[in-house]
């Protein structure tokens, strides 16, 4: 089920500018953390982490990034963080460089990736890397993990990202961050900015 109401802005995938700053307003990871927990492994922290996240409307964000001026915004559901980026990257006809390690990541996600639990379509989500030049030994896995109840990520003008970032916190987005930039046309992953 879907709910919403109609707001004074429509945002589109295909909205991206060069030196926009990349907004990601929640955490990822709940995709591997539920699949953890249907194999009946010992999540609970990380499980009730990621029920906290999955609840929270992004209906208080939306307000936020239009007041801030965003343009292209999309949600980070099933095709995971890179692969709803390369929609947006594909539609707006730029690049990314994206900061791996600024991307907010809900407790226990990484641990759990890395001893092997995936989700049903970690695979297929991998395939999206292809589209990204990766920039030194980077695990970049996690950023395919499909998201349910994700977040939602934007572009912002330099100028305007990090108050944009400050506000969203305020709202309760405490895990808010500028994640990457908009180029002109390369896509990579990156260690941080």
């Amino acid at each position: 089920t879907v709910t919403g109401r109609r707001g004074p802005v429509t945002f589109t995938k295909r909205g991206l500018k060069p030196g926009q700053q990349l907004i990601l307003t929640k955490p990822i990871g709940t995709g591997v953390i539920l699949a953890a927990a249907k194999r009946g492994l010992p999540v609970a922290d990380a499980l009730a982490e990621a029920m906290l996240s999955m609840d929270a409307s992004n209906a208080a964000a939306v307000d936020i990034l239009v007041a801030s001026g965003a343009t292209g915004v999309t949600d980070v559901t099933g095709f995971g963080l890179l692969g709803h980026l390369s929609e947006m990257l594909r539609a707006s006809g730029v690049g990314a460089h994206v900061a791996v390690e600024s991307v907010p990541i809900l407790g226990g996600a990484q641990a759990l990736l890395d001893s092997g639990v995936r989700s049903s379509l970690q695979a297929n989500n991998e395939q999206v890397l292809a589209d990204f030049v990766v920039n030194g030994e980077l695990d970049a896995r996690l950023l395919c993990d499909p998201q349910t109840s994700g977040g939602l990520l934007a572009g912002v003008s330099k100028d305007g990202a990090q108050q944009c970032v400050d506000r969203l916190r305020a709202a309760g987005f405490v895990h808010a961050l500028v994640i990457g930039e908009v180029t002109t046309g390369s896509c990579e992953l990156i260690r941080r900015f």
